[in-house]
């Protein structure tokens, strides 16, 4: 708690466990609702190891309103890399993503490549109930290790200094490819 900023708690006899932008991972859905904040969902959440292949996230806004300076990312902290990281900066380049909407609000990119996130900033109006954002990343490359990876979506209001999670995260698979020899131990 000494090295974790400032901020407002939800639980006022709880001190923060987190540090820096980090999501607060210790409230729950009864302190702040964030089920009321939407659904999220990816595609394809199960690949081979090593493969490439184009990657889509969706995030679809709940009850709750989300206004301009809202950042909403699909974050994997903590976690060795799905693959290649993402990035909107050139689109020759692996990992490159755009953003597509249904909705009114005009959107901006997000990535952080330190924390393996990919998302966008609502930059004018808002987002409402049933709005849909989709992220597509073509391109994407595998990590050669296979894994379970666990992504959860993110999402950052203005004037907040907390982040909220969605409380269904998504869980990527990388299936081993195929073996091409064995070794077999015998006890001495």
């Amino acid at each position: 708690p000494e090295r974790t900023e400032a901020r407002s708690l939800w639980a006022p006899d709880r001190s923060p466990r987190d540090t820096g932008e980090s999501m607060d991972c210790y409230a729950d859905e009864a302190l702040y609702h964030s089920a009321e904040l939407g659904t999220s969902d990816a595609w394809p959440l199960c690949a081979a190891a090593g493969s490439s292949c184009p990657l889509t996230f969706t995030y679809t806004c709940g009850k709750r309103e989300l206004p301009a300076g809202t950042r909403v990312c699909f974050a994997m902290r903590g976690k060795s890399t799905l693959g290649t990281a993402f990035q909107c900066v050139s689109a020759e380049d692996s990992g490159f993503f755009t953003i597509q909407s249904d909705g009114s609000a005009k959107l901006k990119p997000f990535y952080d490549p330190s924390n393996v996130a990919a998302g966008f900033v609502i930059g004018s109006g808002s987002l409402t109930e049933g709005d849909t954002v989709t992220i597509n990343v073509r391109d994407f490359g595998r990590t050669p290790i296979a894994d379970t990876y666990d992504c959860y979506t993110v999402i950052r209001l203005p004037g907040e200094s907390v982040s909220f999670r969605l409380p269904k995260h998504i869980v990527f698979t990388v299936l081993p490819e195929a073996f091409d020899s064995m070794e077999a131990f015998l006890p001495m």
